[in-house]
């Protein structure tokens, strides 16, 4: 027994000994292209994680959702990964198609896609074959953030004059403030998007080969920039240290604190972060600004803020 317990420990030290891209099998070798100098870019591909779920779900139809933005590895440096990452059929499984890597923010975003584009459109314009069968492949949504977004489809950024990707309205830049003031203004369409009719929104050309993918109309707006590090941000710093008229007192300040702290206490689990002091604003993440209009805005500013104020806020 004790000869044979000896025998699998030296079998499993000498598994071991290989090293762990042995014992996982990890591959060795990679098709890495060279993208914009210094980056380079790995495509995995898409066909394979489309045959995997197809074969474990047995459907006649995947919807795509792909997401792209910026990894970054460190704050002490400026490298970073830009993953494409899909999900199939609102699936919380996500599965890596392409991988680049550099110092730099990618030049130019039609040859970073451009690998995932020419693989994803026959796919949706002819289907995907498996077992004998013709299974439908539709991109359902891009899911990007908004400085992500605007990369993506090569357009101005969403704090310019002609940033806004749903409608054709023109920015006025008020009192050091991107404003849309028009409330009228055309709607943008996929088929004006891809024609260019509204050229000042547009940096270059971008990708349009993909069938049944509207540019417009499936690619969400960001709650995250557009709304909490926007709208809700701007607002509570305007109450803290903006124009003296709509300024609140350091009293009102405290006590909005206190309250956020006593709130601190009876916070559930559930909530990613807790309520903190006012003299921590500029340290507040997104989490905790949507906490604060969702849930907190009602108990700690209803009664502390002059009315005007607190209903231009909510």
């Amino acid at each position: 027994m004790v000869k044979s317990v000896k025998d699998v420990a030296f079998a499993c030290e000498k598994i071991m000994f290989k090293g762990r891209p042995k014992l996982l099998k990890t591959p060795l070798t990679y098709n890495v292209k060279t993208v914009v100098h210094p980056g380079h870019y790995w495509h995995r591909g898409i066909i394979e994680p489309l045959h995997d779920f197809v074969s474990k779900t047995n459907c006649d139809e995947v919807l795509v959702s792909f997401s792209i933005d910026r990894l970054p590895l460190a704050r002490s440096t400026s490298n970073a990964f830009w993953p494409i990452l899909c999900s199939f059929n609102n699936s919380p499984n996500v599965v890596v198609v392409g991988v680049y890597y550099g110092k730099d923010k990618l030049a130019n975003c039609n040859e970073f896609l451009n690998d995932f584009v020419q693989e994803i459109s026959p796919l949706c314009a002819d289907g995907l074959e498996y077992n004998g069968k013709i299974v439908k492949v539709r991109v359902c949504c891009a899911v990007c953030d908004a400085p992500a977004k605007s990369f993506v489809l090569n357009t101005k950024g969403h704090n310019s004059y002609n940033g806004y990707s749903k409608c054709t309205v023109k920015g006025n830049y008020i009192d050091h403030t991107m404003s849309f003031p028009c409330l009228d203004a055309p709607l943008r369409s996929d088929e004006s998007f891809k024609a260019r009719e509204q050229t000042h929104h547009h940096n270059g050309h971008t990708f349009n080969d993909i069938p049944y993918f509207g540019p417009v109309s499936n690619v969400p707006l960001d709650s995250l920039h557009l709304t909490l590090l926007g709208v809700v941000r701007k607002t509570m710093y305007a109450w803290m240290s903006g124009p003296y008229k709509n300024r609140l007192s350091k009293r009102l300040i405290q006590e909005v604190s206190d309250l956020f702290i006593l709130l601190s206490a009876w916070t559930p689990s559930e909530f990613a972060r807790r309520p903190r002091s006012l003299k921590y604003i500029k340290r507040f993440k997104a989490t905790k600004y949507r906490q604060i209009l969702l849930y907190t805005v009602i108990v700690a500013f209803s009664r502390s803020i002059r009315e005007d104020l607190f209903d231009h806020f909510v």
